[in-house]
């Protein structure tokens, strides 16, 4: 979902790997795109790779990927992306019953609801503390593909959400104009927010989450 991150190659990840575990760290290999069939052979090949150099856990966004990883790197945790949207306890037991370890929830979740996740569900829970909130649904979102052909399901995003607009009239609605809030960055209409959960940090500690 980084595809513009200049991602490690296999030879780059095993030395990673490495030096984190030299060091007492974890490492987790984030393989959470929303694949096409033309590109399952090839998640196939790298999940092999990827057992045999032996990280933490694999972060997977897909049942397909899901499936996969059981099959090519059998050995490897499994932890669930926040891509995958989970926001409920059957969701939970679900997953878990597929062989995840930890679920990193969506982030459309309050502080409450993710300590009801927490009490009732027996995999490890994670959560966001800082990133992009956005209009569409964890990533969900079609308006970047729409307007700049880039694909937000592979991290191509280009956060048409906080490009600036002008002010527009509904067509549905003739005559009336939606109001658009200005600051000293600009005017922007779908504006997407970057949460920061410092605030609520002792809280999320309080829900059980694992991390």
């Amino acid at each position: 979902m980084r595809s513009f991150a200049g991602n490690f190659d296999l030879d780059q990840l095993a030395r990673a790997v490495g030096y984190a575990h030299a060091r007492d760290k974890r490492l987790y290999v984030a393989i959470n795109v929303q694949p096409y069939d033309d590109e399952l052979e090839d998640i196939a090949a790298t999940l092999h790779d990827v057992e045999a150099i032996g990280p933490d856990a694999i972060i997977v966004g897909d049942a397909g990927v899901c499936a996969l990883a059981k099959r090519h790197a059998p050995r490897v945790p499994l932890h669930l992306s926040t891509q995958a949207g989970v926001t409920n306890t059957a969701a939970c037991e679900l997953w878990r019953e597929q062989g995840v370890e930890r679920i990193i929830l969506a982030r459309e979740l309050s502080v409450g609801q993710i300590a009801t996740l927490a009490k009732k569900t027996r995999v490890e829970l994670e959560t966001f503390v800082h990133g992009a909130v956005c209009i569409g649904f964890s990533g969900r979102c079609f308006l970047s593909l729409y307007w700049a052909g880039r694909d937000p399901r592979k991290g191509e995003c280009a956060q048409g959400c906080r490009w600036p607009c002008r002010l527009i009239e509904d067509r549905r609605h003739p005559g009336f104009a939606h109001g658009i809030v200005e600051d000293e960055r600009g005017t922007h209409f779908f504006d997407a927010k970057d949460r920061c959960a410092l605030l609520v940090l002792e809280q999320l500690v309080d829900t059980g989450v694992h991390a």
